[in-house]
């Protein structure tokens, strides 16, 4: 993108607060943050809201160093449901966080993720073990294979609402438009 795309503007407030706002919503009691390039520019964008920052210096080393950090920093404060969202799917709202909330509670699934464009990813849910198997994730891994290791763990709810992301300018373009989650690409 060339900017911290956490910061964009959509429908009047920055990717991340809407994140953060999305997640306390839906009941979540603890928001951790996870931030690296663009720390001061994350830590502006979020000023009032009730968030715990975590600098991650091996960001670039890819996005499971990002999730082990706020896996750690929340299990860290007690939690025993982790649930990992991105800044860049503007569309993920509280109703879609209290979805992967209630499927859990109904089913005691450890991992409830979501479905969207014919892929299984984020947002996503994990608890007990699953949730301490986020500390242990490859620099290079994200969610996804962690979910396809333990799909017998897994309980999967429609999400399409998280098939747009913010990747690229023409995704910004795309989302501001407001153009259908489902008519994104899907991702790999």
């Amino acid at each position: 993108m060339g900017r911290a795309k956490q910061v964009l503007d959509f429908r009047g407030e920055p990717l991340v607060r809407r994140a953060v706002n999305a997640a306390l919503g839906a009941g979540v009691d603890h928001a951790v943050v996870v931030v690296g390039a663009h720390h001061s520019h994350v830590r502006d964008a979020l000023a009032g809201v009730r968030a715990q920052l975590v600098e991650n210096p091996e960001w670039s080393d890819g996005i499971g160093t990002s999730i082990r950090a706020g896996a750690t920093a929340a299990l860290d404060l007690g939690v025993e449901r982790v649930v990992i969202m991105l800044a860049d799917q503007p569309f993920v709202d509280s109703a879609s966080v209290a979805r992967l909330l209630a499927a859990q509670h109904a089913t005691g699934m450890p991992i409830v993720a979501s479905r969207y464009l014919g892929t299984v990813g984020v947002p996503a849910l994990f608890s007990g073990p699953c949730a301490l198997l986020l500390r242990q994730l490859a620099p290079g891994e994200g969610c996804k294979g962690l979910i396809a290791r333990h799909t017998d763990q897994a309980h999967v709810v429609d999400c399409p609402e998280a098939g747009a992301d913010v990747d690229t300018p023409d995704d910004y373009r795309r989302v501001l438009g407001g153009a259908d989650p489902v008519l994104f690409r899907a991702r790999s």
